[in-house]
């Protein structure tokens, strides 16, 4: 049910930036972003 909001997976506001890459921040605390993480990995593993 991903519909592209930034709040789903990444920080709020100035923490969700990172200013020396102009890339977004992962809230690691969301059980959903580790999921998300861990899947890809797998992914990649495979």
């Amino acid at each position: 049910m991903f519909d592209g909001t930034t709040w789903q997976f990444f920080h709020d506001g100035e923490k969700g930036e990172h200013p020396a890459w102009g890339t977004k921040c992962f809230d690691y605390g969301k059980t959903g972003v580790l999921h998300f993480l861990l899947s890809n990995l797998k992914f990649w593993l495979e």
